[in-house]
């Protein structure tokens, strides 16, 4: 009796340490998991995050072709209405003038979170604001019947290009400040897909790890 006793203690005693292993392998087999999917949503996250911010500089640099075009355009016009009175480039010219401030604008929404590009934009506006008021004074003056003056004007304007320079400087250095910016977004958003495919790894090797241990438990 006493031996029976004895072995029947022993056996509960051994139970009550495999119920304390069994609730202590699952409770950290989740707790990991947890661990695991919170670091899963984090690396997605930042991401996310990063090709927000590569999509970002693509708008700038978009930004900055579309204002390019449209001062080159509105140029255009202006010297073809100067030399053929042609309605369609007076249409040109008006048309792109009138949406070169707007794409600046948008420009400078864009730019707003970085110092060095929201002081060349300020530059810029300058810029454009002169560029664009000289082009329509020759306008003007052409369309009063004051053709040879703005003739001249536009002759004196095309020999000190200072201005059309300065602009198209600017915004190459603008350009090239994104493109810097996306190598640098580019190389973190490579990061974070590598430290998400390390992390899918790692859960699916505790998930595998968790169904051993289970199943060694249970046999």
């Amino acid at each position: 009796m006493f031996l029976t006793g004895a072995f029947t203690s022993m056996f509960q005693l051994d139970d009550r340490r495999f119920n304390r292993l069994a609730l202590g392998g699952v409770a950290a087999g989740f707790l990991l998991l947890v661990a695991t999917f919170a670091s899963a949503i984090a690396v997605v996250t930042i991401n996310q995050e990063s090709v927000s911010r590569v999509r970002h500089s693509y708008e700038v640099v978009a930004q900055l072709s579309l204002l390019e075009i449209q001062l080159e355009r509105a140029e255009t016009g202006r010297r073809g209405y100067l030399l053929t009175r042609s309605d369609y480039r007076l249409q040109v010219y008006e048309d792109n003038a009138q949406r070169a401030p707007a794409t600046l604008n948008r420009l400078a929404g864009l730019v707003g979170d970085n110092p060095v590009q929201v002081a060349r934009v300020l530059e810029l506006r300058q810029l454009v604001h002169y560029q664009l008021a000289e082009t329509g004074r020759s306008i003007l003056l052409a369309e009063s019947g004051k053709s040879r003056q703005a003739a001249a004007e536009f002759n004196a304007a095309s020999s000190n290009t200072t201005v059309l320079r300065r602009i198209r400087a600017l915004t190459a250095e603008m350009r090239q400040s994104e493109y810097d910016l996306l190598q640098q977004r580019g190389e973190r958003e490579n990061r974070s897909l590598i430290w998400l495919s390390l992390v899918l790894a790692a859960t699916g090797l505790l998930l595998l790890g968790v169904g051993i241990a289970a199943f060694w438990l249970v046999r």
